[in-house]
């Protein structure tokens, strides 16, 4: 009987354990919601078109009109509980997305309903690549990623969402910008292929540490983190604080292996440390 005890329990393990696995890969992909497409009846201005490849880290969308309802009109997003971003720690979201046939505005919201961890809007000039690369530090917890990439006419309805990411607009691309977004962004008819490859968001690092040694010194270069103030610079037990991507720590022990290592400050909080670099002191 224990023996038949201990295969049922194991079975219902596996089970679950098989459940746990598809939920997670399922996290993992895009989904998708066209308001022309997907819902004619109740969104007739949404914009209409389909996901054409979807994977963890990159989507394409084959839009056949923008429309005129707004950026959630056509959306490509993570849904609830697919991504895991903790209130007050800095992290990175890089991706490069490009729109093919139209210059068009997408909206980048990274969220728990409506508590945004990070809003931004991406300038996708037709025919270019751009390359996102932003750290960030989370006000609130977050759980999901949005792209809104319908046809936003700009309206001035300064409530909830409208609100927010108005505010966002405005904050980028100057006072009211946001009321000229009928004339800005691609709206209506305008058909286009939008696509991110190389999506990744996770706890942000400095990345492209060098360090060359010298005379009791280590000279540290490092690649520019987007959103960070300043960096902090660790040769040993010695540290120095610089708005540079360059730095020199002195006084170090000559002929001494020190351990190299950097750290961003994003809206008041130090990142992690960077990954370690070994030099020896001359």
């Amino acid at each position: 009987m224990k023996g038949m005890t201990k295969k049922i329990i194991a079975s219902a393990l596996a089970i679950v354990l098989v459940l746990a696995m598809g939920t997670t890969c399922f996290g993992a992909s895009w989904k998708s919601y066209f308001g022309a497409t997907d819902n004619p009846s109740e969104d007739p201005e949404g914009a209409a078109g389909r996901l054409a490849k979807n994977s963890a880290t990159a989507w394409t969308a084959n839009v056949e009109l923008t429309g005129w309802n707004g950026v959630w009109g056509g959306q490509v997003y993570k849904p609830a509980g697919s991504v895991n971003v903790a209130k007050g720690k800095v992290y990175q979201v890089q991706f490069t997305a490009k729109s093919t046939r139209v210059t068009k505005y997408v909206y980048l919201k990274i969220a728990k309903g409506e508590s945004l961890a990070h809003g931004e809007w991406l300038k996708l000039q037709k025919g270019k690549n751009i390359k996102v690369n932003k750290a960030f530090k989370a006000p609130v917890a977050a759980n999901s990623v949005y792209f809104g990439i319908g046809g936003d006419m700009g309206n001035d309805n300064w409530t909830g969402d409208f609100a927010t990411r108005y505010a966002i607009f405005d904050k980028q691309y100057g006072k009211g910008a946001h009321l000229n977004l009928a004339t800005l962004d691609a709206t209506g008819d305008a058909a286009s292929v939008i696509s991110v490859t190389g999506f990744k968001l996770g706890a942000a690092k400095v990345t492209g540490v060098k360090a060359k040694a010298g005379k009791k010194k280590v000279t540290v270069s490092f690649s520019k983190m987007n959103g960070a103030s300043k960096y902090q610079v660790k040769a040993g037990s010695k540290k120095v604080t610089t708005k540079k991507t360059k730095a020199v720590v002195k006084k170090l022990k000559s002929k001494k292996k020190v351990k190299v290592q950097v750290r961003a400050n994003v809206g008041g909080t130090w990142t992690g440390w960077s990954a370690a670099k070994k030099v020896k002191v001359k």
